[in-house]
């Protein structure tokens, strides 16, 4: 085995550690960023308007027809003038604040490494992750899973939050700890979330799909961020085109695994 082609950004399903641990040939491991980030954004807002407007009680009520046009008393809330905190400013990231400034939300971010020409496009600056809670009407994390992100949304971080909160997560189910974001919808620490991705996909805690049938504030799709024909033709591409790089063209792969760049400097 000579490299691993991973169909998707994130890469937390491959040991990269151990695929750098033979040292006289290791097995070089890639993925596909960049491609995946207007899909993943789109859902993200996607999950964002769900779950301020509260449509999935809207379309239910029409599917059974009882379509209160003009007499509806549920009221959703607007994103203009909102404060969105973005967790990890990445590609996705990215995508996600130029989507917020066509809503005109306000952006704040929080990343470890500060990204001063974002901040001077956006008219933003860097917080810390506590200052980024406590300021957020909406919070997107699009961080990747790491052993320093695994449950970096956790009860102390709920606490935080605004009540009136929501928490979208397009990025990977462990970075949030489930059973305390089910505590805190529960406690109304939060008003409610939006989710293509679960902390024990495909298994999801039964609670949260409890909750989800009483709080309309909360809207939950089966990890389709990058699920468009464009986007996977596209991811596709990218994985035939580092395999071949590699294995038949003897040249570097366009987009290794960050842990595995410095193979190829």
């Amino acid at each position: 085995l000579k490299i691993i082609s991973n169909h998707g950004v994130g890469y937390d399903n491959v040991d990269v550690k151990t695929a750098l641990s033979i040292k006289s040939s290791p097995i070089v491991v890639t993925h596909t960023p960049d491609v995946v980030s207007d899909a993943t954004a789109d859902v993200a807002f996607t999950l964002m308007l769900n779950a301020s407007r509260k449509s999935r009680i809207f379309e239910e009520r029409l599917r059974q027809v009882k379509w209160k046009s003009g007499l509806e008393t549920v009221l959703g809330n607007d994103l203009r003038g909102k404060t969105l905190g973005i967790i990890g400013m990445g590609s996705i990231g990215k995508k996600v604040a130029q989507r917020a400034i066509g809503f005109g939300m306000k952006i704040v971010y929080y990343q470890r490494n500060q990204n001063l020409e974002f901040e001077k496009n956006l008219n933003t600056a860097g917080q810390t992750l506590d200052e980024l809670l406590v300021q957020s009407d909406v919070i997107s994390v699009n961080t990747p899973l790491t052993e320093s992100t695994r449950h970096l949304l956790s009860k102390a971080q709920f606490d935080k939050m605004k009540p009136n909160c929501l928490v979208i997560n397009t990025a990977r189910g462990a970075v949030i700890n489930e059973k305390d974001l089910v505590e805190a919808l529960k406690n109304k620490k939060i008003a409610g979330c939006g989710l293509d991705v679960f902390e024990f996909e495909p298994k999801i805690t039964e609670e949260l799909l409890e909750l989800a049938k009483e709080n309309p504030n909360i809207s939950l799709l089966p990890h389709i961020g990058t699920q468009t024909v464009e986007t996977r033709v596209d991811m596709e591409r990218l994985c035939l085109v580092n395999l071949e790089n590699y294995l038949t063209l003897k040249k570097n792969p366009l987009t290794p695994v960050p842990e595995h760049k410095h193979l190829f400097q």
